[in-house]
């Protein structure tokens, strides 16, 4: 069966848009030790209907804890968590490591998914940490269903132009 995704080259781009945030390693981003909640979206998703379809996040500790909340689901760990768990390759819909270099402190996080939202969308850090952490990466990416979206949907599978 086809996802909203396969569907997403027949609707009218009017109905849908990309929402990507994104930290560059040119500018990284600093987490002061014992910092809580940091939000990592520039303008928070509110209000909204969607899919989360990517996150990557590449820090300086394993111990910086991760979590994206959508709606009143959560998905969080530190990166030393999700490793000891042996998440080490992409599973589709679970957080994995694709980096994981004690010598460098270079560790990245991945979430490779088509998690659906209805309201709200939340990514954020905590460091607990009695030093700062770097994020020197960072990429978030969804879909925003906008207004006449599931009335184009229908549309396109009934086959109406």
């Amino acid at each position: 069966m086809p996802s909203i995704i396969d569907y997403l080259p027949g609707i009218p781009k009017s109905y849908w848009s990309d929402y990507v945030q994104s930290i560059e390693p040119t500018n990284p981003l600093v987490i002061p030790a014992g910092a809580k909640n940091i939000q990592l979206l520039k303008s928070a998703i509110t209000n909204k209907r969607g899919l989360i379809l990517e996150t990557l996040l590449n820090s300086s500790s394993p111990d910086l804890v991760f979590t994206i909340q959508s709606d009143n689901r959560k998905i969080y760990g530190t990166i030393q968590n999700i490793y000891d768990g042996g998440y080490t390759e992409y599973i589709p819909n679970i957080p994995f490591i694709s980096e994981f270099d004690s010598t460098t402190d270079d560790y990245v996080i991945n979430l490779i998914t088509t998690l659906p939202f209805n309201r709200d969308v939340y990514v954020y850090v905590t460091n607990p940490l009695t030093t700062s952490v770097v994020i020197s990466g960072f990429v978030f990416h969804a879909i925003i269903f906008n207004q006449g979206f599931y009335k184009a949907l229908a549309d396109l599978i009934n086959g109406k132009d």
